[in-house]
């Protein structure tokens, strides 16, 4: 029997959304159909060492693929073999392929209770597998529910959405196949109102100005049963699409819509519909600026967000238990408001209740605090031991509980090298991608999946290697959890530093720490764990090998990462770039790093600005932000202003301001600081 040396708990998520199932093990085969994770849908991960791997059913019999060539994979062994051990390969975000002892990969093609077969010799999309760790074994867990009485109950909510590019999701459950679930007004009249979502004869329908309505068919989404709904449109999707548990059910042409003055959505409410009250209930509603994939849909449509997701416009779980306001999760703030009770307008509408939602997962616990032993370790942080061929020091942070990440070479260790690195942060590190060169292929690994590729990346010479991770951990601000990796700098063999990633914000309580190879050995991995509040970088260890010989050089003086910046003295330097069509624009967004020195001489300070007033981003001496552009009907409208002291002195910020002719943003640091309507163009 082979010997395990770590276990965790995992669901195994199919091209088509269903999970893998090995209901009753004892030779029964293991299948695709099942839309929720329960107890025969979790398995326990045994890592072997080398990418190989053991997994293990509810009942405790091992999954078996023994003879491939189109037998089906079962779930009846009580020890583990040549025809138990799989190859785990490591697709990217968050997928994988699985491969048995014969080097054939298993396959879940068409879901739906057929048996999953291992007889594949290639990877294609059912031999991809979303690769979920669990925290604990599921059970059914109790939330409060939002229960609407479908004659006047509904939720209001100000939000200015994009005309395109936009995802709208919820879960629903309802008996009534002809209600309404969603739309988009003006000030809550319903004169105006356009992106309706609703059921007729029990099938989803949309309509999107001017009036292209699409629909599934042959569907009862009205069977009182939970179903998600993903509603996308925009030109990067080719029109509209719905889809309902992850599967596409209608599309259309329609990507961008032609209603253009809407300020508010309902929730529990379309004109269009037949009844346009909801009778049942509605939850987990998000509103994405981007048109998401299926991949996307699927990945998170069964777990709570924690608000900061990229692209997520508002969140609104609708789990509150009592009162009237549906509370926004994003920073954005658009707070909704319940009404109902009988008589319009009136607060308090909707009736609260317990339910069991064994469809969602909730989010990490945000309550867990690390406990440490001294400055900048954790009780595990002082270790260095072996592991297989490679040594490992750390790791170094905090000892919450999260989800481990585990980046080393796959093969040809005394071969492999780090080429790169690349991290996603802003006030702490979110996310790390280290790109390994084994011989002559190249693998990124990440400590968790992203959807979009980004962060600033940190390349490493010819000849080069990694020797020493520095940085900091701590807390996001006094009174907050102490739990995150603040900052990270990356200093190689030949003296090279890289920039101080993270550390984005000047409030945080932290603690240094610091992972140095020893003289003859470089950093070949990372290992720790993410979690906490925001889902960051909580803790962080190295991997070490040996240096091969041909890698030694002589080490350079050490130079820190820097670039050339331009400083202006504030009474008559400005650049001047010649006026072109390319920059006479209504529509736009201006961005700019800035670093103010001291307070100003005078009361503005011009930052970027476009002859004629078009668009202007001001300073004032008291620390704010003035966004001011020209409309046909003012030559003095903008934004309102940001708070005084939203840019520090002597320190770098970006800052963004963005008008679409509807709403002006004004951003800094990427964070939403103030926005207001436009006027007109």
């Amino acid at each position: 029997m082979a010997e395990t040396t770590e276990t965790e708990l995992i669901a195994l998520r199919v091209h088509n959304g269903q999970y893998l199932c090995a209901e009753g093990g004892g030779g029964q085969s293991v299948v695709a159909d099942r839309d929720k994770i329960d107890i025969w849908e979790t398995f326990t991960l045994h890592q072997l060492g080398d990418s190989k791997v053991a997994i293990q059913a509810h009942n405790g019999q091992y999954v078996c693929a023994e003879g491939g060539g189109g037998q089906a994979v079962v779930a009846n062994r009580d020890q583990i073999g040549p025809w138990e051990t799989f190859t785990l390969h490591q697709l990217g975000d968050g997928k994988v392929a699985i491969q048995a002892h014969n080097g054939q990969y298993v396959c879940a093609e068409g879901g739906g209770g057929q048996s999953v077969v291992a007889n594949r010799d290639q990877i294609g999309p059912w031999e991809n597998f979303i690769y979920q760790t669990l925290a604990q074994s599921v059970t059914p867990h109790s939330e409060s529910l939002l229960t609407f009485d479908g004659k006047d109950d509904y939720i209001s909510i100000p939000l200015n959405e994009p005309e395109t590019e936009v995802t709208h999701e919820f879960w629903f459950k309802t008996d009534s196949p002809n209600c309404g679930f969603f739309s988009v007004v003006i000030d809550n009249n319903w004169g105006y109102h356009d992106r309706h979502l609703y059921l007729s004869d029990g099938n989803i329908k949309t309509r999107i100005w001017t009036n292209e309505i699409i629909s599934s068919s042959n569907l009862n989404l009205a069977d009182n049963k939970w179903h998600h709904l993903a509603h996308v449109f925009g030109s990067s999707v080719g029109g509209q699409k719905i889809y309902i548990d992850g599967e596409l059910v209608a599309s259309g042409s329609k990507h961008t819509s032609d209603a253009k003055k809407q300020d508010t959505i309902w929730i529990g409410y379309s004109r269009d519909a037949q009844k346009r009250y909801c009778q049942g209930q509605i939850t987990e509603v998000r509103i994405w600026q981007i048109a998401r994939s299926p991949e996307q849909i699927k990945q998170s449509m069964n777990h709570r967000l924690k608000g900061d997701e990229e692209g997520l416009l508002g969140y609104w779980p609708l789990n509150e238990g009592s009162g009237a306001t549906a509370t926004d999760k994003t920073s954005n703030g658009n707070q909704g408001t319940i009404y109902g009770g009988g008589t319009w307008r009136k607060k308090g509408g909707g009736k609260w209740e317990q339910q069991e939602l064994d469809f969602l997962t909730p989010t990490p616990s945000e309550e867990q605090s690390p406990e440490t032993t001294s400055a900048g370790e954790s009780e595990h942080s002082k270790k260095t031991e072996e592991v297989g061929k490679l040594v490992t020091q750390g790791p170094k942070g905090s000892s919450i509980k999260g989800t481990s990440f585990d980046i080393q070479p796959r093969k040809d260790v005394s071969q492999s090298k780090i080429t790169s690195i690349r991290v996603w942060h802003a006030w702490a590190i979110d996310n790390i991608e280290v790109k390994i060169q084994s011989g002559n292929s190249s693998y990124d690994f990440r400590c968790k999946p992203l959807s979009k590729k980004s962060g600033e990346e940190f390349n490493l010479e010819t000849g080069d290697y990694l020797t020493k991770i520095s940085g900091t951990w701590g807390r996001q601000a006094p009174g907050y959890p102490k739990e995150e990796i603040i900052t990270l700098q990356f200093h190689t063999h030949k003296g090279i530093t890289s920039k101080v990633f993270g550390g984005g914000s000047g409030k945080q309580e932290v603690e240094s720490f610091s992972l140095e190879a020893p003289e003859g050995q470089e950093i070949i991995g990372i290992f720790g764990i993410h979690g906490g509040r925001q889902d960051l970088l909580t803790s962080l260890g190295i991997y070490l090998k040996p240096v091969e010989e041909s890698a030694l050089v002589t080490p350079k003086e050490e130079r820190t990462h820097s670039n050339s910046a331009l400083t202006f003295n504030g009474t008559s330097d400005y650049i001047s770039v010649p006026d072109s069509a390319s920059i006479q624009i209504s529509a736009y967004t201006v961005e700019v790093w800035m670093k103010p020195s001291g307070q100003l001489n005078e009361a503005w300070g011009g930052i970027v600005g476009k002859p004629g007033r078009n668009y202007n981003i001001w300073l004032h001496k008291d620390g704010f932000i003035h966004h001011r552009f020209h409309t046909k009907k003012s030559t003095n409208a903008g934004a309102p202003n940001t708070p005084n002291g939203s840019l520090k002195s002597d320190q770098w910020s970006h800052v963004a301001i963005t008008n679409d002719g509807k709403v002006a943003k004004t951003y800094i640091n990427g964070k939403l600081i103030k926005k207001g309507p436009t006027g007109g163009t």
